[in-house]
Parts: structure tokens; sequence; C-alpha cells
């Protein structure tokens, strides 16, 4: 029998037959597989005494949160509108959602630990179906976040369809032609109601053409007029939202941040944007 100090040469240099070669091979064949699952021991042996895999699963999934926290985008209300919230915009959430999914492929105990916390989940930033639906179906119910950069647009609406019910903020990052897609002028509503939606950002990517002046109009159905809890929106780019100002979702606006490229600031609308405006009693801060 080879062992791990011998050679197999005599093997080789007594095969004159066929059937003697494929005994050999298949011998080698096991011998290598039993030098395999000896390797994956001896590795599985090295990591358990490793001081990161000896913490309590407590202190593990708060190490975990902690990394979540710090590569997702802050929601808070002294983070929204200041920096480094505007410069982290989708960037930090794409990266956040890679971290948390390599955290996972560590080891099994580490994606054990990651699985069993529905929390680490809920920031959804993928519109790639298979992806997404694995995402969800780990957040339990919980409330989720959703960011999209340049995304299909019939993508990115056939999944926030599926969740827009327990969606505490969405962040969209549109080019033109998405833009177009999604607010398409006959189209009257955008997603149904939208019961805990807290946040809103929107933002047409009109890249250096500052000089661009159509505007996609937010249609004053979105959510069919049903998002009592939304308290933050942010628009930027080539968007406006003079239709949708007069939407019931914004009764308890709190927070609104206005940075268009679009006709939104001409002199001509403004009267009527500003008289929007004064119904929303409880904004606080208004950004232009």
């Amino acid at each position: 029998m080879f062992t791990r100090n011998s050679r197999p040469l005599s093997w080789i240099e007594n095969i004159h037959t066929s059937e003697e070669s494929a005994i050999v091979r298949k011998r080698l064949q096991d011998e290598m597989l039993s030098v395999k699952q000896y390797l994956y021991d001896l590795i599985k042996y090295q990591n358990s005494i490793s001081m990161a895999l000896r913490l309590p699963p407590e202190i593990t999934i708060a190490i975990f949160r902690l990394v979540a926290a710090s590569t997702f985008m802050d929601w808070t209300d002294d983070a929204i509108g200041t920096p480094p919230w505007d410069d982290m915009y989708g960037r930090v959430d794409r990266r956040g959602m890679r971290t948390i999914i390599s955290i996972s492929q560590v080891c099994r105990l580490w994606r054990q630990i990651a699985l069993d916390d529905p929390s680490l989940w809920t920031n959804i930033s993928t519109t790639e179906s298979r992806l997404a639906k694995t995402l969800l179906d780990r957040t339990g119910e919980l409330p989720i976040s959703f960011t999209t950069v340049d995304a299909s647009p019939e993508a990115a609406q056939k999944l926030l369809q599926s969740c827009v019910d327990r969606t505490k903020h969405i962040s969209l990052l549109l080019s033109i032609r998405g833009a177009e897609l999604l607010f398409e002028p006959q189209r009257e509503d955008v997603l149904d109601p939208a019961p805990i939606l807290e946040s809103l950002d929107i933002r047409v990517n009109i890249g250096n053409r500052r000089s661009y002046v159509s505007r996609f109009d937010i249609p004053p159905g979105m959510f069919y007029g049903f998002a009592p809890r939304l308290r933050r929106l942010r628009l930027s780019g080539a968007v406006g939202f003079r239709n949708f100002v007069y939407s019931r979702s914004l009764v308890n606006l709190s927070y609104l941040s206005l940075s268009s490229y679009s006709t939104i600031g001409q002199s001509a609308e403004l009267p009527s944007i500003l008289s929007a405006l004064s119904r929303l009693k409880k904004l606080g801060t208004l950004r232009l």
C-alpha cells in the first residue's frame, strides 16, 4: 500500500497491461481523496483554535452588524442631506451587500451565524432576480431598504412591487432612458401603497449635460397616494415633482431636498410649487 512516505514509482514500473494500469490509477485516485480529506481535517483543526471562531455567537453577530452598519447608507435624520451621505449613494450600498455575502462565505460557522440573523440582509441593492429573491428570503418579514444604481427600470419596479409593503427606504439612481420608462407621461401610478416607507431618494443621472432640461415628473399617484410615514424626499438631476407635490403621500414630509437641472426652478412654476409646499405643515427642512 502506498503511504505518504513512500513513492508509487514501483507501481508504475511494473505496469504491463491496461488492466494493471486501471488498478493503479484507481489506487492513486483513492489515495488523492485520502490526502484531500487529511488536508481538510488539518485546516478544520487549525481553524478551530482561531479566537475569531471561538467567540460566542452573540458577540460574532454583533460584530457582523457593526460591519453592516459601516458599509450601508445611513438613513438617520442626522445623516441625510449632510456629507458624506450624498457621496455614499449607491456605491456604499453595493459594497455593503458584497461585504455581508463575503462574510457568510468565510466558513461554515460564520455562514450559519449570518444566515440566522435576518437583519444583516435587509439592505437590498440588486435587481438580479435570483439573488434578490435569495436576499429577500433571508430577511424573513423584516422591513427592508432598497437601492438600485442604473438598473433596468422594469426589473427595479418588478422587485419593488413584490416588497414595497415592507420597504422603509428607497433609493433609485436612474439613467435618462430609465427615467423615461419609469416616469412615462401616460403612467398615472408607480408602485403599490407603501405603508411603512420613510425615505424616498430619486436621482436621474444626466452626466455633464447640465443644459438638459427635460423633466421626468413623479406621478401624483405613486404608491396610490398612500405612504403615510414618508418623511424624507430627495430629488436630483432631471426629475421633478410638480404634480407629485400634491400627492397625499407627502402630508407628513419633514425633509425635502430638490437639486434639479430640470425646469422645476423656472419662475413660471415657482408660485405653484411654493403654494403646494405651503400645504406641507410638518416640513422642517427644505434644501434647494
